[in-house]
């Protein structure tokens, strides 16, 4: 099943390009609070796209209209990521931030150090960044922030997605004071719907081609 998705998804890159990003839900890893698990699955997202020049674009959203929630720390997790080198000096590192208006992220010492609430999930944090401390930096209603990874192709992040690579989010300032950890669910959002039609044709095809032959 993994390998159909896989091959479905890489039939529609090649069908459109890059001109559609890979969009990814997160659900709710520690539920303090259900409603807050609720917010935060309903408006966060990460969109994926191949960078115009080198490397994988991840683009962080925070769609929570005038809602409290802002994302503080992101968290990235995949043996695809080991010894990737990580710094504030663009020249030293294998990772680029493209900040939004009001949005100040760092990628020196992450703090904590690993996705809070990780265990129940077995999550290993490869690397991270968060927003500088002071009010106003992390990731608010209809801000967003790109984290460009330079050493990943958008092809290997495709092969590793369902069973190699999740990103996490720890969102701060819930309206109960509460702080949420989020990551990504394996299943991307959709494929263009001809390309689905396109999978499901051949999936009847498969089976009957089991049936004519037994």
């Amino acid at each position: 099943m993994k390998f159909l998705v896989k091959f479905i998804f890489l039939l529609a890159l090649l069908a459109f390009g890059n001109a559609s990003a890979i969009t990814l839900d997160f659900i709710c890893a520690t539920e303090n609070n259900i409603s807050n698990c609720a917010v935060g699955e309903s408006k966060f997202s990460v969109d994926v796209v191949a960078n115009a020049t080198l490397g994988v674009d991840f683009i962080f959203n925070s769609n929570l209209g005038f809602e409290n929630p802002t994302i503080n720390e992101i968290y990235f997790e995949s043996t695809l990521l080991n010894g990737i080198k990580i710094s504030d000096i663009p020249t030293n590192s294998d990772v680029l931030l493209v900040e939004g208006s009001g949005v100040d992220f760092t990628l020196d010492k992450l703090s904590p150090g690993n996705l809070p609430g990780h265990k129940p999930i077995g999550f290993e944090t490869s690397f991270g960044t968060q927003s500088l401390p002071g009010k106003g930096n992390a990731i608010g209603p209809t801000e967003r922030l790109t984290v460009t990874i330079l050493t990943l192709s958008l092809l290997d992040f495709t092969n590793a997605l369902t069973d190699n690579f999740r990103i996490g989010l720890h969102a701060h300032s819930f309206n109960d004071g509460e702080s949420e950890s989020f990551v990504t669910s394996l299943s991307p959002v959709p494929v263009p719907a001809a390309i689905w039609l396109f999978g499901t044709a051949l999936i009847g095809f498969i089976g009957f081609s089991r049936r004519t032959t037994i």
